[in-house]
């Protein structure tokens, strides 16, 4: 939020034009100006329904790889947090989540360690880093590329590096003290595989 406030400053100050900075690369790019629907509804004529039955076999698929992911996620949140999660819970959670996702549109969605340990790392309190997450997609769905097309891409690429860098650093420095040797080199051989 203050790289982002630091460049709207900085924009706003040197008379910056945004669309030779998003064609630079240094604003994120949308081909579209409008962000709902997903899909426009004209669009809906194109699909070859046909083609969606025969992929409906692979539905139970889809769905046992989510439930597979979930608890995967989970047990590493668990992991990395040394809390314990009730999984009954959030399998409930995200099965709720995905099926009002789908019908808005929206894709199998589930956690996301390292955004989890991004928000424990920045020590956000309860559920206002998922709140404000909320409030982001929403007015990003609301004003289309109003809103999204400022972002620059050097902050979103710095807070991936970020995150990567200290989920390196916890795994493959500070672990080195505390795991036996052969715990250790699991880790490595996960990183480098």
């Amino acid at each position: 939020a203050a790289g982002w406030a630091a460049y709207l400053l900085v924009a706003t100050a040197t008379g910056f034009d945004p669309a030779a900075a998003r064609r630079a690369g240094w604003l994120v790019n949308f081909t579209r100006g409008d962000a709902w629907p997903p899909v426009p509804l004209a669009d809906l004529a194109l699909v070859d329904w046909g083609a969606l039955a025969q992929a409906l076999v692979a539905l139970p698929v889809v769905a046992a790889l989510s439930v597979i992911t979930v608890a995967m996620n989970v047990s590493a949140i668990e992991i990395a947090s040394r809390r314990d999660i009730d999984l009954d819970r959030e399998l409930r959670s995200v099965g709720l989540q995905n099926l009002l996702a789908g019908a808005g549109g929206g894709l199998p969605a589930f956690h996301s360690v390292p955004l989890t340990l991004l928000v424990r790392r920045l020590r956000a309190p309860g559920t206002v880093a998922g709140l404000i997450v909320a409030a982001a997609c929403i007015a990003a769905l609301a004003s289309g590329d109003l809103f999204l097309a400022h972002v620059p891409t050097p902050i979103l690429g710095a807070m991936v590096v970020w995150v990567g860098a200290s989920l390196v650093i916890d795994w493959l420095v500070r672990s080195y003290a505390s795991l036996p040797g052969w715990e250790y080199l699991v880790v490595v051989l996960i990183v480098a595989v």
